[in-house]
């Protein structure tokens, strides 16, 4: 009797129980309502110095010391590492005793040119008075062709006399054996100025001018003490006559030499070919000249007196007219010669003075280097050298920070890209550093996609920088968007398959499916621009695998709306993120 009452209790409370059970899938709901949801970007990055230089040697030497260690902060200016300065200090003393030579030079070169062409410049103002004279008295003998055929013959002879001058002064100023022509800057002429291809004729030529010189001495010699000045005799004037016979032969002789040499050489960059022609030309005229009193000397010597006729008369002084204009002339070439040869040698020892300058301003400059200094403020983050090392330009010492502000980059797509411009403003938030936000700018947009990752990097600048950050800390990037107002719901009731988007709602018990068209949408809420009306029950739990048509039972109404803080990150409809 008790077996049968426990069953029948037993049968009556599961019939209670039985009651009880949902009748449909438990299923939780929101009503669909309209509101704001935040529109936020979220991008990913890590903080970077605001900017990083390497710190390199500039000039060759050996590291003395490194005073700073990798993580130590420095102030713009400070001291970092020493090089040896040795080297770079012998430099800069030889170049300056070579610029101190090299000035000397310049000084002795002017004031060498200077006194030759001082003394050139009095000799043509002396032969312009002399030839101003012997016109005078070469035109004064043309006209009085009965006076003393004597005197006459005394002015032939002083006119051979300058003939004689003249062209030993060019053969010596060429060949250079007398002091007045032997220092280096004339003697140079053909010895280096002028290459000669038979060297040996050089030499000869000076031998016979040697030669020339004893026979010219011992003719002036006679001609200053006996012909010169007063009445001289017969005897005299035919010794005169002798013995100047002899040195024009000499010097005919001399210039024939010399003009044999010229025609074998060959000009360098500092003499010329037209220089070269116009000292053959210098050297035919003195021989023709030579060969002119020549000719007189013997018509005297054949008549056996020194009586000149009339005619002759003439033409000697015709002769004696050129000669003298022909010599001022040939002294004028030889001072414009030694003219330029001075211009020339000044503006090479000044050339000369200009590239040791150069070279001591660069060993100078580079002498500063040997103490090399921090560029900016910051932190040294990497030490690529040690003391004692010797170090080549280029050679990288150190690496230095700066981390007075720190930047981010970050890659973005192109449908965000648009919006992102200089000067724009966003929250960063650091992992390490929640509770902290920070305020940042951007400062560049790159112009180009990177080909491999296909974003557009933009870079953002920290607007203000703690101690406690760190290069390399991850961040996360909001930028703020406006509002967008509309149906919203949370997340959870979103179901995408193939390419569409669902919800189910509830409606008298029964599960519906409806396709939706999504709008933007956060991490937790997205906006439904069609397919939900405000107030439907959407299904947010007990939702993935329903069908349409299947009974549910509610077992929680929640009623949920997008934060207002704008904490939310809300993506494109394309896009769920752009991390």
């Amino acid at each position: 009797m008790k077996r049968i009452l426990l069953i029948t209790v037993s049968i009556l409370a599961l019939s209670g129980c039985a009651k009880e059970k949902p009748t449909g899938v438990p299923v939780v709901v929101i009503p669909a309502a309209e509101a704001s949801l935040p529109q936020n970007l979220l991008l990913t990055g890590t903080l970077e110095p605001y900017r990083i230089s390497p710190i390199a040697s500039r000039i060759n030497g050996r590291i003395l010391s490194i005073l700073v260690d990798e993580g130590e902060r420095v102030d713009a200016g400070a001291l970092l590492v020493s090089l040896d300065p040795l080297v770079e200090s012998v430099a800069v003393y030889g170049i300056q005793g070579n610029l101190a030579q090299a000035r000397n030079n310049l000084e002795a070169i002017d004031a060498l040119y200077r006194e030759r062409i001082e003394s050139s410049m009095q000799q043509l103002q002396t032969l312009r008075e002399t030839t101003t004279k012997q016109v005078a008295v070469s035109e004064t003998q043309y006209g009085t062709g009965e006076r003393d055929l004597a005197r006459q013959s005394q002015a032939t002879l002083t006119q051979i006399a300058i003939t004689l001058e003249g062209a030993y002064d060019t053969a010596d100023m060429l060949l250079g054996i007398s002091e007045k022509y032997k220092d280096p800057g004339m003697r140079n002429l053909l010895d280096q100025h002028i290459g000669v291809f038979a060297p040996t004729t050089v030499e000869d030529a000076r031998n016979k001018l040697f030669d020339t010189t004893t026979s010219l001495k011992a003719f002036r010699t006679h001609f200053d003490a006996n012909i010169l000045d007063g009445e001289a005799s017969a005897a005299a004037l035919s010794k005169s006559l002798s013995l100047a016979e002899t040195s024009l032969n000499d010097m005919k002789s001399t210039l024939e030499k010399i003009h044999i040499v010229l025609s074998s050489s060959v000009t360098s960059p500092s003499f010329s070919d037209s220089k070269l022609s116009e000292w053959k030309e210098k050297i035919f005229t003195q021989g023709n000249m030579i060969e002119t009193s020549l000719a007189a000397v013997r018509t005297q010597k054949s008549r056996g007196s020194l009586a000149t006729p009339v005619d002759v008369l003439e033409k000697s002084s015709d002769l004696a007219t050129a000669q003298a204009y022909a010599q001022v002339e040939q002294t004028e070439f030889a001072l414009d010669v030694l003219k330029k040869e001075r211009d020339a040698k000044l503006a090479e020892a000044q050339a000369m003075i200009t590239r040791l300058q150069a070279e001591a301003g660069i060993s100078a400059a580079q002498l500063s280097q040997t103490s090399i200094k921090a560029p900016f403020s910051g932190i040294i983050v990497q030490k690529h050298a040690e003391e004692g090392e010797v170090v080549h330009p280029g050679a990288p010492l150190l690496t230095i920070a700066d981390d007075h502000a720190f930047t981010i980059t970050i890659g973005v797509s192109d449908a965000h890209v648009g919006s992102l411009i200089l000067g724009r403003e966003a929250q960063v938030t650091i992992d390490s550093l929640p509770d902290k936000p920070f305020k940042a700018t951007i400062t560049k947009v790159a112009s180009s996609a990177d080909p491999v990752s296909k974003k557009i990097y933009v870079k953002l600048t920290l607007a203000e920088t703690e101690e406690i950050l760190k290069s390399g800390m991850f961040a996360r990037v909001i930028f703020a968007f406006a509002e967008s107002e509309g149906v919203i719901v949370p997340m959870s009731a979103l179901i995408s398959r193939y390419g569409k988007h669902m919800i189910f709602v509830e409606q008298d018990g029964i599960a519906l499916q409806r396709f939706v068209e999504i709008g933007t949408h956060s991490d937790q809420f997205v906006s439904i621009t069609s397919g939900v009306d405000v107030g439907e029950n959407v299904i947010v739990k007990g939702n993935l695998y329903l069908r349409d048509g299947d009974s549910v039972s509610i077992i929680e109404t929640k009623e949920e709306e997008p934060e207002k803080s704008g904490s939310g990150t809300l993506h494109s409809p394309q896009t769920l993120t752009d991390v």
